[in-house]
């Protein structure tokens, strides 16, 4: 018997965009690690004076040093990927999170531009789309074009009411 194929609902995506994290305090802490690192490795490797009572052999301090730099290494990889689509809002920091979150166009109250001030610019220098949800949570997602993600949701909302609109 040949199984029943669940019918397969075209998603239309009205915006995609991919915004790499803010970098300036990435290459402080890593300049600072490596300072960190690279003094205490010359000083037993090359000076040979041994850190602490009982010192890690040379391989092993290279070793622990590569391991503390790699996480923050993997921070500039980071990037958050949004994408307005049919169904609603999917987001996702690649590559920390392995699925992506989305906000249901049900689940929204309202959305607006907002505008970042010097102290508000967390990830990036643009401004964002701040999008309150019903539930009372407002989400801030930055962006380098906020109007086109404004006019986005709008097409989306705008998707969704003409489909739960019954027919006369």
């Amino acid at each position: 018997m040949p199984r029943k194929q669940k019918p397969k609902t075209i998603e239309q995506s009205f915006y995609k965009e991919s915004i790499p994290l803010k970098h300036n305090t990435l290459w402080i802490l890593l300049i600072a690690e490596i300072l960190f690192f690279a003094t205490i490795a010359y000083r037993q490797m090359v000076l040979n004076i041994p850190l602490g009572p009982w010192p890690i052999k040379n391989w092993g301090l290279l070793l622990i040093s590569f391991l503390m730099l790699l996480p923050i290494g993997i921070l500039f990889f980071v990037r958050l990927k949004i994408q307005v689509n049919t169904e609603g809002i999917v987001y996702r920091l690649v590559p920390i999170e392995f699925k992506s979150k989305a906000i249901s166009a049900t689940e929204i109250d309202h959305f607006e531009i907002h505008q970042t001030k010097k102290k508000d610019q967390l990830q990036t220098k643009e401004n964002g789309l701040s999008v309150t949800l019903k539930s009372g949570k407002t989400v801030l997602f930055p962006t380098r074009n906020a109007a086109a993600l404004f006019q986005a949701l709008h097409r989306m909302i705008k998707h969704v009411h003409q489909l739960s609109k019954p027919e006369k």
